[in-house]
This record gives structure tokens, sequence and C-alpha cells, in this order.
């Protein structure tokens, strides 16, 4: 597939749906409100939990079918749509995967399926894990796939834990080398970069946050690696101008990042069951009736950040979340239950919350657009200076939603 064709119909789509994915739907409330088109509004408000927790759970659009809403909502989808891989990884011995959560292994057992045939097609002779934490990934490929790893972390915490299960367990015959290093982009010496980014290594990054992922793209470009893969996530640590538009492609088409579209980015793709669509939900109400006081009843005109709280609070009364949000806040003359608990009731301040949970239903069909332009503009920045890209979508979303990887020899 062409990258630059798919990233210009994703900037084409994004740019006049500007005002949705740039701003959260609180930030600058209610100006924020008039970019959603009320009839999409209203639609959505004829709906019922079941049906609004599809839409916004599983981006599944059948209960719209005829409207522009859904002509919208597919558009999105279909901008996104990739090819996915299917994997088959031949079982490993029990303690392999010994406290290895269920997430950690589906990712190390389709990451075993891209890398086996990628080192004899790039020829790498060993790999860096990048952030591997206390080394699940790392002595797998190293213990039983034979491929010298060395395990990359700033923690050292992790790393002696990496180390003593290096060697609680049985090896193999074919077990290769596994070694632990502390290690961090920008702190550490040109030689020990190019040590790990070398012509004959596999430097790979899962989940790189914010811009630990451009550190290890750049890093492989400059020092020439071998082969690269990368999976980014937490796109809000980013600075929306400086580390976004890296590519002289996207420089020429931009998008104009903000940090609530980044961590929309961050969020996206991510499938809810039924329950956790009701703990949104509530946690929404909560969040924006609490705003909708602080701003209306109280006078306050600068935007708060309030913060989570436990799930059992936002299941309790909204009076305790609101005065332990209030007292966080150094509000001194706190309210009493009964004022909170008759706001949150008032059928007016209801209608107005519930509109604003709807449009942040449709705010959040466009999180996968902008992640994937996220991602395809890096992929353009390698293209540009002369390597082999492929992109490819390897995990399950529902295990592990930031499944976009970044493959380059």
């Amino acid at each position: 597939m062409n990258l630059q064709n798919r990233y210009l119909s994703l900037v084409e789509f994004l740019r006049p749906y500007a005002p949705f994915w740039q701003h959260e739907v609180l930030n600058n409330y209610p100006v924020t409100m008039d970019a959603y088109p009320k009839e999409w509004l209203d639609l959505l408000a004829s709906k019922e939990d079941q049906e609004l927790h599809q839409i916004d759970g599983r981006n599944n659009p059948d209960s719209l079918i005829g409207s522009s809403l859904a002509d919208f909502i597919q558009q999105a989808q279909d901008l996104v749509l990739w090819p996915k891989e299917s994997y088959n990884p031949e079982p490993l011995p029990a303690w392999a995967y010994k406290k290895v959560k269920e997430k950690k292994k589906h990712e190390i057992d389709c990451l075993r399926e891209v890398i086996i045939p990628l080192k004899e097609k790039a020829g790498f002779t060993k790999m860096a894990d990048i952030g591997g934490g206390i080394g699940n990934l790392s002595r797998i490929m190293a213990h039983y796939h034979s491929l010298p790893t060395t395990c990359l972390d700033m923690n050292e915490d992790f790393l002696e834990k990496g180390k003593l299960r290096r060697s609680k367990y049985p090896l193999p015959e074919q077990a290769a080398k596994l070694d632990f290093e502390k290690f961090k982009f920008g702190s550490d010496t040109g030689d020990v970069v190019r040590k790990h980014f070398a012509t004959d290594s596999l430097t790979l990054g899962l989940h790189t946050c914010g811009p630990l992922a451009l550190e290890h793209i750049k890093s492989f470009h400059h020092y020439r690696g071998n082969a690269m893969l990368n999976f980014g996530c937490c796109y809000a640590k980013l600075d929306p101008i400086k580390e976004t538009n890296i590519s002289s492609f996207a420089k020429e088409h931009p998008l104009e990042f903000t940090i609530h579209g980044l961590t929309l980015a961050t969020r996206s793709h991510s499938t809810m069951t039924f329950e956790e669509f009701l703990l949104k939900k509530r946690v929404k109400s909560f969040r924006y009736s609490l705003h909708l006081f602080l701003k209306e009843v109280l006078g306050h005109t600068e935007f708060a950040t309030i913060g989570e709280a436990l799930p059992s609070v936002y299941w309790g009364d909204f009076s305790d979340y609101a005065l332990l949000k209030l007292e966080k806040l150094g509000e001194k003359n706190l309210p009493t239950k009964r004022d909170l608990d008759q706001f949150y009731k008032d059928p007016k301040i209801t209608e107005q919350v519930h509109h604003m949970f709807l449009a942040n239903i449709i705010r959040w069909q466009l999180g996968r657009a902008v992640e994937f332009t996220i991602i395809l503009d890096r992929c353009l920045f390698l293209l540009e200076q002369g390597h082999k890209v492929e992109l490819l979508q390897v995990f399950n979303e529902e295990l592990s939603p930031r499944n976009l990887g970044i493959l380059s020899y």
C-alpha cells in the first residue's frame, strides 16, 4: 500500500474535524460543543446504552445506518484498515511464561513469529530489547530461539529481577546469551548506542513511550542498524509541535497536533465491555457535572484538572465525589451534600452532561485515525532516509490496542 497516499487521505479527512479531535469536550466548554452537529447528538440521544456501547466501545455504527453520522464513522474506520497478521507460534514449556501476564504472553508470541523469519531476511545476528523491563521477551528470544539478546532498561530493579529469572528455569540446549544492561537515550555515549545499533543488530522497541520511539527510530537511522521494529505508545508525552510532522512529506502536508489530540491517539482503539462502558459513562457524568458546578455555581473561570478516583467512588453519591475533589482543589466554603446532589439531578444539568458524553462518543471515533497519521509520518521519515519500511498490525487490539509496528531494515 502507498504510505503517502494513505497519509494524505487521513490528513484530508481529519482537517475538517479538527475541532473534534484537537480539543477535549470540557476544553473551553461550552464553545467546544458548537462543533458537533445537532442532528448527530440528537440521533445518539435516541439510543439506549446498549446501542451506545456498540458505537463507543466496539466502533459498530449498525444502529446508525442511513445517517451522515454512520457515514462519518465508517469513513474513519475505512481509513485505518490495514492487513492484520495472523500467528500460530510453536508452544513453549510452561515455565517459559511463568508469571507472565496474558497481554505480555500474547505480544511475545506474536513477536516471535515476526522476528524469526525477519532474521533470515535481514541477516541480523543479535537483538537489543529497548525498554525491555525484566526481560520476558529478551529471555524467550535468547533461550528458545537462539538469538543473543540484550535487555536494555533504565530501571535497575527491573534488570536485577530479570537476571534472577534468567537462571531460575532450565535452559534449552540451544539457548543463546542473555544480557541485561542499564541504558537511557540521551545519557549514554555514542559508543554505547553504536554497540546496540550495529549493522548486525535488530533493535526492538515494544511500546516505546512518547519521545523514546523517536529516539529509537533516529538512532537506527544514524547508526545504520540492520533492522528495527518499533511500537509507539503514550503519544501524549510528545511535544505536539516539535515531535510530530517529522518527515519532509508531513511538513509539506502537516496536521496541527495538540496535547488533547495526542491523548486521544494514546487511548484509541481500545474495546470495552458493557460494564466498562457504564463505568466510563458514570465517570464522565460526575466529571462533567462537577465542571459545571465549578463554573455555574462557584464562578470558576479557569479549567480545573480534577484527576481520577477509585471506581467505587463513582458508584456512590455524586456529593461524596464532589466534596472529595473540592477539598483537593482547596475550596474553603464547601457546599452541602444536599445542594450537590440536587445540582447533579437537575434535569437541565443532566441533559447538558448527557450531550457532552455523546459528543465524546463522536470524538472517540477519530482516535485511531490520529494515531495512524502519527505512525505513517514516522514510516515516511524512514523511507526518505533510504530505508525499507513495512507497517504491521501485529497484536489483537482487545489485548494490546497499540498494535501498529514499524519494521525497517
